[in-house]
């Protein structure tokens, strides 16, 4: 496997978390790409996934956030974009109407959301230990009555004590939205039940690493595209793959060398998939603190590839496909690499 960069868009951004969302379905062309750069401003790259145009060229989306956005997500159908903020709420935009509803109830910053498969339920995670459901669709969200701004969301549709420490990654199955996982500081991944709020499952991060006694915190989580298993990093930079209904890990990545400590902010990951066939090949894709990009070839656990690909952090990764990888280190570059297998 061979990466090539094939383009490097560079944007101001004073934000010290630069988070990332790609909206880009199998069959379609269309294509959106989210990036925060500032506490109210999102840069929204639209129908160029080669990154050609001009940074001037690009839409910007502003917001009432008056602190950090740590976290961006498009809805399924791309018209949606849902950010959340330092400032403990949740901002839903339409592309066309405009701004939906600001979504009011987490008591601390919130620091991870996702869309469920439908795009008709929101999930949140908070610096309050608590997860949150937002029903969408009841609000009226996606509907034309959004475009009179009398849209409210009074509430969460539930609210979820989940961990003991602060949420920072979740993560809900591409295929089935009955399930969602959590990373959280307290070094426990959980599995809930998504329709009752339930935990199913709580999988502790075992040290075969590092046996120091200390815990490890969760700062990624992502569920393979089957639903089958769970990548997960931990704030030592080690990412393992859990079979989270077996509660085991079955892989795990890192190097020993490369032993770097990680901030909460460091979290690129992602799967690679070499085809839509049951033979091809998976890999996982890890951008580092010292600012490489890894990718280990999950049946074998070699490490494929080991680029520098900036004299900073790799601070988020996203994967388009079988042949494109979106890059953001820590100086405000967004890189697009094309794989040749």
């Amino acid at each position: 496997m061979k990466l090539k960069l094939s383009a490097q868009l560079d944007f101001e951004s004073t934000s010290s978390a630069i988070t990332l969302a790609l909206f880009a379905p199998k069959h379609s062309n269309e294509f959106k790409l989210c990036v925060s750069i500032n506490s109210s401003q999102i840069l929204l790259v639209e129908n160029d996934p080669y990154l050609k145009k001009k940074i001037s060229e690009h839409r910007i989306i502003d917001t009432d956030h008056h602190k950090g956005i740590n976290d961006i997500q498009i809805s399924c159908d791309g018209q949606v974009v849902a950010s959340a903020s330092d400032d403990s709420t949740i901002e839903l935009t339409h592309l066309n109407l405009g701004k939906l509803s600001t979504c009011i109830s987490h008591t601390a910053p919130v620091t991870a959301i996702k869309f469920s498969s439908k795009g008709n339920i929101l999930f949140s995670g908070s610096l309050d230990e608590n997860l949150k459901s937002w029903n969408l669709s009841a609000s009226g969200i996606l509907t034309q009555e959004s475009i009179n701004n009398e849209l409210l969301i009074t509430g969460p549709l539930k609210t979820m004590s989940a961990h003991s420490d602060c949420i920072i990654s979740l993560d809900v199955p591409f295929f089935d939205s009955s399930i969602l996982a959590t990373g959280s500081y307290d070094g426990l991944i959980r599995i809930f039940d998504t329709s009752n709020g339930n935990c199913l499952k709580t999988l502790t991060y075992d040290k075969d690493w590092a046996n120091d006694g200390h815990v490890r915190p969760i700062v990624k989580v992502s569920f393979s595209v089957n639903g089958k298993y769970l990548l997960v990093k931990s704030l030592d930079g080690v990412v393992k793959l859990w079979d989270y209904l077996q509660g085991r890990v079955v892989r795990t990545f890192h190097d020993e060398e490369k032993q770097l400590p990680i901030n909460n902010h460091i979290t690129g990951l992602d799967f690679l998939y070499s085809g839509e066939t049951e033979d091809s090949k998976v890999y996982v894709v890890n951008g580092t603190q010292n600012g490489r990009l890894e990718i280990f070839d999950v049946m074998t656990k070699n490490k494929v590839v080991d680029v520098e690909i900036s004299k900073n952090s790799v601070s988020n990764v996203k994967v388009m496909g079988s042949d494109k990888i979106y890059c953001l280190d820590t100086d405000n570059r967004l890189f697009l690499y094309t794989v040749e297998m």
